[in-house]
């Protein structure tokens, strides 16, 4: 795979652990202020987002032929 999808791959893992990442901490209640705070759904989510993201960036989809 070309370095440039490898860049774009690894960027959209990244951004989907991050973002797991906020979702799982406003699901446990460590990150007040926000109707997903203590809501378990979030944690959940969040956790599936974070193993997504590195999913993404250690076997990156490989392309259709």
């Amino acid at each position: 795979m070309p370095k440039k999808k490898l860049t774009v791959w690894n960027v959209i893992g990244t951004v989907l652990v991050a973002v797991g990442l906020v979702w799982l901490l406003q699901g446990i209640g460590l990150f007040g202020g926000s109707v997903m705070s203590g809501v378990t759904f979030w944690a959940i989510m969040g956790v599936i987002a974070i193993v997504l993201g590195v999913l993404v960036i250690i076997k990156p989809p490989s392309p259709r032929k």
